[in-house]
């Protein structure tokens, strides 16, 4: 990314708003019963890493050059939130490109705080891909697909 070019793939993802998040675990954590003893938190909204380089680069202001990776198919690392959804009525809210442009607005703002003023766009990038990477190999690491119901963290009822 310092180069002013990023290596995307057509991985998708989801992201989780950690305002999303808190207000989900907050209804698993006040309810005073539940259905299930596992729950999966996802916006359950799907982006590719080439789709989040855009939107970084938009927003940004500055042009990145996205290398598309020609490395096989297409790998989905998506949560199943619908239990979680179904049983407390709640849904992330969280739009991508919103979050994406606040990101880029308080790192533009806070730019003299950081080591290099003139890569620290860059660097969010790279923090964003690297993200992309972890969510991917998260199901590798345990052994299970994202789409699976069994959440690795579960709730005592």
């Amino acid at each position: 990314m310092r180069t002013g070019a990023v290596s995307a793939g057509r991985e998708t993802f989801s992201m989780l708003h950690v305002k999303d998040a808190a207000a989900f675990i907050y209804a698993v954590m006040s309810a005073e019963s539940h259905a299930h003893s596992d729950y999966q938190l996802s916006s359950m909204r799907e982006l590719s890493e080439l789709e989040l380089s855009q939107i970084i680069s938009e927003e940004a202001g500055f042009p990145v050059k996205v290398l598309e990776r020609k490395d096989g198919g297409t790998e989905r690392n998506v949560l199943n939130a619908s239990r979680f959804t179904q049983e407390f009525g709640l849904s992330a809210t969280a739009d991508y490109r919103k979050e994406v442009g606040e990101i880029v607005r308080f790192i533009k703002r806070n730019k003299s705080s950081y080591v290099d003023p003139e890569e620290v766009l860059f660097y969010a990038a790279e923090v964003l891909e690297a993200g992309g990477r972890l969510l991917r190999h998260y199901s590798r690491i345990f052994g299970r697909d994202a789409d699976n119901q069994k959440a690795h963290h579960r709730v005592r009822p």
